[in-house]
């Protein structure tokens, strides 16, 4: 069995060698999120805080508005923007949510700070802002 796999892989390096093509790659997995009232969707955020001291980042432009606590919190569409790193973690994404801090500030939380998904996931079940918020940055 495991000549036969070793054979189909360098079957795939050959052929990869000789069209120039590369293997299609799956999307990165979206970060979980549900779909609730009002138009919002929800979806956990791991970076601890309680939201008023700390928590994920929401931003505004180059400024930070406020932060969301650990746990669940909504969001109501997404827009790509540049990519972000959360600093002393190895993860970064590009997606950014519309929301409302926990200080009634409201603005962009980056799919970094949020639970489950690859790095450049998209949030699940979120629509797209349309521009309506403006740009991440």
């Amino acid at each position: 069995m495991k000549v036969k796999i070793l054979a189909a892989a360098g079957l795939a390096v050959a052929a990869f060698a000789a069209t120039g093509a590369a293997p299609a790659q799956a999307a990165p997995a979206q970060v979980p999120c549900t779909p609730g009232s009002g138009g919002k969707v929800y979806c956990n955020f791991w970076v601890p805080g309680d939201g008023y001291s700390g928590g994920s980042p929401v931003v505004e432009g180059s400024w930070l508005v406020g932060y969301l606590p650990q746990g669940r919190n909504w969001i109501i569409c997404q827009e790509e923007g540049p990519v972000t790193y959360l600093h002393g973690y190895p993860y970064y994404n590009k997606w950014f949510a519309w929301t409302t801090a926990e200080n009634g500030n409201t603005g962009w939380v980056n799919a970094v700070a949020a639970s489950g998904g690859d790095n450049n996931g998209k949030f699940s079940n979120t629509p797209s802002c349309n521009g309506v918020h403006g740009s991440p940055f």
